[in-house]
């Protein structure tokens, strides 16, 4: 369903990003944080991105996104 509804215009922040590497295979943590066309915040996101290195390029293999639940 939410992937069928537009995307409006808007600007973000990316906080807390965190790479970890471990040989060949990279982990990227990051919080997404979405501000509409008004200023308003939007629910932020948590996501996560595993990379693999193959033939001298970082290759997505996995990604993961998921709302922050607000306390």
């Amino acid at each position: 369903y939410l992937a069928s509804l537009p995307i409006p215009p808007h600007s973000y922040e990316i906080l807390n990003p965190k790479v970890q590497i471990y040989g060949n295979t990279g982990i990227l943590t990051l919080h997404f944080q979405g501000i509409g066309p008004e200023g308003e915040r939007w629910q932020p996101w948590k996501a996560t991105s595993v990379y693999r290195y193959d033939e001298g390029v970082w290759r997505q293999v996995h990604a993961n996104w998921s709302l922050i639940k607000e306390e």
